[in-house]
């Protein structure tokens, strides 16, 4: 009798698991921003998860997929005590893999963010991505990205290339690595 519990239990507790790896949410409300600033139908798009939290600044990431078979990368953002800044079309956010390589993703339009209370700014991104950037997403676990802006005043903690000023963020948890890396496989099913 122990023996079947143990293996009933086993059976429930794992369906639900396997299922759980791949929620998908039919006209999610946090899609209801996109839809307001970009004319799109979206068909389907995953729960968000966190990209990182570090040193007051947090990200989370969500993919969806439009009627047409579009796909977007969601990444809302916020910065405790910072200053503004802006992501305009030329302002990519860039993903290196485990295997050395790069999936750059740019932004569909110029996004402004907005002060939340005295010390949090807050943007909401939204980046373009092909079902083939997407795939190597699937296929390969980020170690560390950097997310473009421009900005009026300097930002700590941020650097500058020849593209432009950046931040730039290490993913040392598996946990996050798995986060971008199982959306962009559940999106991909859809």
């Amino acid at each position: 009798m122990k023996r079947l519990l143990i293996l009933v239990l086993s059976v429930i507790l794992s369906n639900g698991f396997i299922f759980s790896q791949c929620k998908m949410l039919t006209k999610p409300k946090h899609i209801k921003r996109l839809e307001k600033v970009i004319p799109l139908e979206i068909e389907t798009a995953t729960k968000y998860k966190i990209l990182f939290d570090k040193y007051y600044t947090v990200a989370n990431i969500s993919y969806c997929k439009t009627i047409d078979g579009n796909y977007f990368c969601l990444v809302p953002f916020t910065r405790a005590y910072s200053s503004r800044f802006e992501v305009f079309e030329d302002q990519p956010i860039v993903f290196y893999l485990e295997n050395g390589e790069e999936v750059t993703l740019h932004p569909v339009v110029n996004i402004d963010g907005r002060m939340i209370g005295l010390t949090k700014y807050n943007i909401l991104l939204y980046y373009k991505a092909s079902r083939e950037q997407l795939e190597k997403l699937a296929s390969n676990f980020p170690v560390s990205l950097k997310i473009y802006f421009l900005a009026e005043k300097e930002i700590s903690n941020s650097y500058m290339d020849d593209i432009g000023t950046y931040f730039e963020y290490e993913l040392h948890s598996n946990k996050y690595r798995n986060n971008v890396f199982d959306g962009a496989n559940c999106i991909l099913q859809y």
